[in-house]
């Protein structure tokens, strides 16, 4: 999620007029990964409901193992893209031009 943003302010003229806008953006992508997500709150988060939802739907576990994943995958993935944050693109890729 955060490349996708971090990329579209990398191809566009900001990048140019103020350089130190995706020095901010990455700061505060950072403080963020450190003070806000929490993945044992969001998988104790996750067990609550399934528990609340159990007699409704049975045993889902092995459906929920996969956002449990994502979730304890996720702080390496943002982690690395703000150390090495990608470097934009120098010209409009080709298949963008449909014409």
């Amino acid at each position: 999620m955060a490349g996708i943003a971090l990329l579209a302010w990398l191809r566009s003229g900001t990048r140019r007029r103020r350089p130190r806008a995706g020095l901010a953006y990455l700061a505060e992508l950072q403080n963020l990964l450190d003070n806000i997500f929490d993945e044992t709150e969001r998988i104790a988060e996750i067990d609550r409901i399934e528990t609340l939802i159990a007699p409704v739907t049975g045993d889902i576990s092995a459906d929920l193992d996969y956002v449990r994943n994502w979730i304890n995958a996720h702080r390496v993935l943002v982690q690395a893209e703000i150390n090495l944050p990608p470097t934009g693109f120098s010209s409009q890729p080709l298949h963008f031009c449909i014409f």
